[in-house]
């Protein structure tokens, strides 16, 4: 007699069990540590043969294999050095309609507070720009171009507070500029010089809240944080033990900005990570509904019944890279708090967490904030301040799923050679949003004579020659 073979439906069930959270530690626990033992069976002949055999196995997480994938160094056979390019033809030609290097009209967090010393310089590159942060005399962090307009030196090579206190002189012929970018002393042209007033160096609104430093790099005048930021009100003047952290990582935020309102990954490539509260689904039609602001709400329509009362059903994004998780989203999370990504040039970007951990009701809970802090750092990855990856971790989460698998991507994601599905409208939407805003900008620039910005590919790097000694 010969059998039917087993219908999709069929080999579904077993294969995408439902995963709840008592499930998910369990497998946890059982498949990592499987991961494991496999690693070492298969190091002794016979014995890994034994349980090296084709089987059919139900979908979880490999974020062990995934994590050592992500730490291993590009040049292998399974992470070629290709992956590191950048697709140059591919941005020349659509950067008119998709901001490489990010939106400009729109606060972005730059800094930790405690890494801008007074009297020091501290240079970053944030959208594909050099910036230059320093303390003024008040101690208020101030950014400029970190280049000299005198002869086009850096200015982060220069010294803080050597006319008065909250200056930048640069080290060339020290010229020195306030938080204002106003050159206020030429120190090689001496104290009587007629270029102070008459030079500027560009320079950027900041902000500084609850140890973030933040900056506006557009051209308009910027509204407060507090007052244009989606939901700043909450996450940083609300109540709670106030939480940030920030990773940096090697592809374009455009790969991170796909990932934002997924709501189907969470299902394949995290059903193993704790961090997703109850069952993560992959199942379930997606729809999206624009905001006012300019955000993006994704959910899911109709999705099957599962257990826990925290799961990722919806998601809200907004303008320019950023997902705000509510309040009452997790147990740990019980304030609210952001998902930036933020472009540091054309193929790495930071991601920045910044939440209100709690919102205690009584001045008795504050050491129960404290040890919540604490319990964040280590969902986290973080024991003492020192990464430490454990599975079900955020770290394993991202570092174990999310990175390797946008790294994987390239630098940039090609859109032009994808196969997207129904399953990617909200995807979709928030490319459109994005270059819907990116390409606004450039008509209002143009509109008040500002050239749109050219991304070019960089000249190949001179060979190192040997030197020539003349006699």
């Amino acid at each position: 007699m010969t059998l039917a073979p087993e219908s999709s439906q069929a080999k579904r069930a077993p294969t995408v069990p439902p995963v709840g959270l008592r499930r998910r530690v369990a497998d946890v626990t059982r498949w990592q540590t499987r991961e494991l033992l496999l690693g070492v069976l298969r190091r002794f002949g016979p014995w890994g043969a034994k349980y090296d055999q084709p089987r059919r196995e139900p979908l979880h997480s490999g974020s062990i294999k995934l994590y050592r994938w992500h730490k291993k160094a590009y040049g292998s056979e399974d992470k070629p050095i290709s992956l590191l390019e950048i697709p140059w033809d591919y941005v020349e030609e659509n950067q008119h309609q998709t901001p490489f290097l990010g939106l400009r009209e729109y606060w972005y967090p730059a800094l930790i507070s405690k890494e801008l010393r007074n009297n020091q310089p501290k240079a970053i590159t944030l959208l594909g720009d050099n910036l230059v942060f320093f303390r003024d005399g008040s101690g208020q962090a101030r950014a400029l171009d970190n280049r000299c307009p005198h002869r086009g030196a850096f200015l982060s090579l220069g010294q803080v507070g050597v006319y008065e206190a909250g200056t930048i002189t640069c080290r060339y012929h020290g010229m020195t500029f306030d938080g204002n970018g106003e050159c206020v002393a030429y120190l090689t042209d001496g104290p009587n010089s007629s270029i102070p007033g008459r030079i500027r160096a560009r320079s950027y609104p900041v902000e500084e809240h609850n140890g973030v430093i933040f900056i506006y790099m557009g051209e308009r005048e910027p509204e407060p944080v507090i007052d244009s930021v989606p939901h700043a009100d909450t996450v940083l003047k609300g109540e709670g033990e106030f939480f940030l952290d920030r990773v940096q990582l090697p592809y374009s935020y455009l790969n991170l900005l796909d990932n934002t309102v997924d709501l189907t990954h969470p299902g394949i490539l995290h059903r193993n990570c704790l961090q997703f509260i109850g069952q993560a689904t992959e199942v379930g039609s997606v729809s999206t509904k624009r905001l006012p602001d300019g955000g993006l709400y994704a959910y899911f329509t109709d999705t099957p019944d599962h257990p826990g009362r925290m799961n990722l059903v919806d998601q809200t994004w907004y303008l320019p890279n950023m997902i705000y998780a509510p309040i009452g989203r997790s147990p740990v999370l019980a304030g609210g708090g952001w998902g930036w990504f933020v472009p540091v040039d054309i193929g790495n970007h930071h991601f920045w967490f910044i939440a209100r951990l709690t919102n205690p009701e009584r001045a008795e809970r504050k050491l129960l904030t404290k040890a919540k802090k604490g319990m964040a750092s280590f969902a986290m990855g973080r024991i003492a301040g020192r990464d430490f990856f454990w599975p079900g971790s955020a770290k394993s989460c991202l570092d174990g799923g999310d990175a390797p698998i946008q790294a994987s991507q390239g630098r940039i994601v090609r859109w032009d050679m994808e196969k997207l599905t129904s399953a990617d409208r909200a995807t979709v939407q928030v490319r459109r949003i994005m270059q819907e805003a990116h390409q606004a900008e450039i008509a209002e620039r143009a509109a008040n004579g500002i050239p749109e910005r050219r991304i070019h590919r960089p000249l190949a790097p001179m060979e190192r020659e040997a030197p020539v000694h003349v006699r």
